[in-house]
């Protein structure tokens, strides 16, 4: 198996540049700039990612199995971790990537430093919410370097970050964001029917958070302003508001209550779409991007909010 080696960078949606997208959570220079080298650590530039990850000193090649004398080591799996809400997570990962000592610079390129590559093919970014593998820290952990060797986890720690990459990466790719056509919104008349499509659309969120490795648990009657709640073992917790259509169409309506909870809780809070949902449901995960302002899911969709006015009326 391929030397593991695991690297704190700051918190970002996409990795590939800070417009839209700024760097969170990634140390002292990071807080005073407001960007980072990481910040292109997802670029394709000619055929090669460079990542970079901040260290004091040097990268020990000998602990991942190189020589005193080498300068670089390939076909090691490099594993980039950040700070989320949910604790420190695995944000995405290079296979095969070639790993230096010393860092590199070359201006012709934004990243400039960098000492880290791999072959864009091998590069994998994790969409938001499969951001879900923790990595220990402290002592026995990752500590206080951005550089962790893992080499007293064991092979069952090893075994089971391996397992996590193969099943939850995503090739990087550059995708337009989708514009979502205006609609109405379609309420079935039936109550026992709207009833069975909230009941699948529950079902499908269920079933997609617990294979991410959350545990699931339902707090649709307690008007909360969501539905669900999904917990990590470290005790954190996502808030999954529950939409479920019978159509094809991204519309739905919120409550005063849901949407005012929205903005409460904009880190943890997610609104999860389900349409199709008698026949094959389709589930559209939608989280906030506050340096957009926007509420958009791992393929660019983007919820356009329209706020309406009510009122009730009474007589005698």
């Amino acid at each position: 198996m391929a030397p593991f080696l695991f690297c704190n960078i700051a918190w970002m949606k996409s990795y590939r540049g800070v417009r839209g997208d700024p760097p969170k959570g990634g140390g002292s220079y990071v807080a005073e700039h407001g960007t980072g080298t990481e910040v292109h650590n997802f670029n394709d530039r000619n055929g090669v990612v460079r990542g970079y990850v901040q260290v004091t000193g040097t990268i020990n090649l000998q602990r991942l199995g190189g020589t005193e004398e080498a300068k670089e080591l390939r076909d090691v799996t490099v594993v980039w971790v950040a700070p989320s809400p949910l604790g420190s997570v695995i944000v995405g990962y290079y296979y095969h990537a070639t790993v230096l000592k010393e860092k590199l610079w070359d201006s012709r390129f934004p990243e400039r430093e960098y000492n880290v590559t791999a072959e864009p093919r091998y590069c994998h970014l994790l969409p938001i919410d499969k951001r879900t593998f923790q990595i220990p820290r402290g002592p026995g952990g990752m500590g206080q370097s951005n550089v962790w060797y893992a080499d007293n986890q064991g092979a069952r720690f090893i075994k089971n970050v391996s397992a996590y990459l193969k099943t939850g990466g995503t090739v990087i790719r550059t995708k337009k964001a989708a514009r979502l056509a205006r609609s109405s919104f379609p309420r079935n008349s039936d109550p026992l029917v709207r009833q069975k499509i909230e009941e699948k659309a529950i079902l499908s969120v269920t079933k997609y958070f617990s294979s991410l490795g959350f545990t699931v648990k339902s707090f649709e009657k307690d008007n909360l302003g969501w539905d669900l709640q999904a917990y990590l073992a470290n005790g954190k917790y996502l808030r999954l508001e529950v939409k479920g259509l019978s159509g094809k169409s991204i519309a739905a309506e919120l409550t005063p209550n849901e949407f005012y909870h929205t903005q409460k809780y904009q880190d943890s809070y997610r609104i999860c779409v389900v349409t199709n949902a008698l026949q094959t449901p389709n589930l559209f995960v939608f989280s906030y991007t506050p340096d957009h302002h926007k509420w958009e899911d791992k393929d660019g969709r983007v919820l356009r909010i329209e706020k309406v006015i009510g009122a009730r009326i009474f007589a005698g």
